[in-house]
């Protein structure tokens, strides 16, 4: 197959295939799962790919068997220190594979930061990657380089909202898009999406490199209108509700704010 045919994770050294969403999130590769350090890998190996192929790595999964469940933050934790066993091999030279007893969280080490020694279990563990949950408490205090990245974007802009996302969490990407769809058919508002890398964030180099910053940014429209419609798309009322008052909250989805 060729490899246009991929869609692959950003913010990885090693190719990710958009097919590993669940493994990704979870922090769970399984045994089979094979992946490249490059994304010319994912197409057919003839003379040609050969010829352009060397240096280039795979990891192969030994174990566990199981397949990853639905992801979420807790289960990419509880994840990160389970053993798992890995081959890793020059492509063309499977003969000089190396078998480590290592983990989960070494195994996603290596695809984003592309250093194959962590795999070894004598390195400095790494730590656990902070998640979109992270994200979303450190909003507050960087309201200001978000107001400044909109004005260079959007001159009139007058507020904004800023959804933490992550591209493995059906729950964040649910709210995304029912944000696209029901922000743009009553508000005049652009979308922008804003690497964690361009933020001021305490430990942003910490943060999973499946996480960014969906904003959305409103011009000329009334802020009480703007917070009922993000209430409208955001809220989900609870089917057995005994009580009669509004728990929503703005802030446990994101940040508005003037601009």
């Amino acid at each position: 197959m060729a490899t246009e045919a991929y869609n692959f994770f950003a913010g990885f050294e090693w190719a990710i295939p958009s097919a590993f969403v669940d493994a990704i999130g979870a922090c769970q590769f399984s045994r089979g799962d094979t992946l490249y350090s490059s994304s010319i890998a994912y197409r057919e190996w003839n003379k040609e790919f050969y010829e352009k192929a060397r240096g280039l790595y795979a990891i192969k999964i030994l174990s566990p068997e199981a397949k990853p469940a639905p992801p979420s933050p807790s289960l990419f934790g509880n994840n990160w220190d389970t053993q798992a066993e890995v081959e890793v091999y020059k492509i063309g030279e499977q003969e000089g594979a190396k078998c480590f007893i290592t983990t989960q969280g070494r195994i996603y080490s290596l695809l984003w930061r592309g250093d194959r020694s962590i795999l070894n279990a004598a390195t400095s563990a790494p730590l656990v990657p902070h998640q979109a949950g992270y994200l979303l408490k450190a909003l507050k205090d960087i309201k200001s380089a978000i107001s400044q990245l909109i004005m260079e974007k959007v001159s009139d802009a007058r507020y904004f909202f800023a959804l933490p996302h992550d591209v493995c969490s059906q729950l964040l990407e649910g709210k995304y898009q029912k944000l696209v769809y029901g922000l743009q058919r009553t508000h005049n508002v652009s979308v922008m999406d804003v690497s964690v890398a361009t933020l001021p964030v305490p430990e942003a180099s910490r943060i999973a490199p499946t996480v960014s910053l969906k904003l959305f940014v409103f011009r000329h429209d009334d802020e009480s209108a703007i917070r009922e419609s993000l209430k409208g798309l955001l809220y989900i009322q609870a089917v057995d509700k005994k009580s009669n008052t509004d728990k929503f909250r703005l802030n446990a989805h994101g940040l508005f704010a003037a601009v």
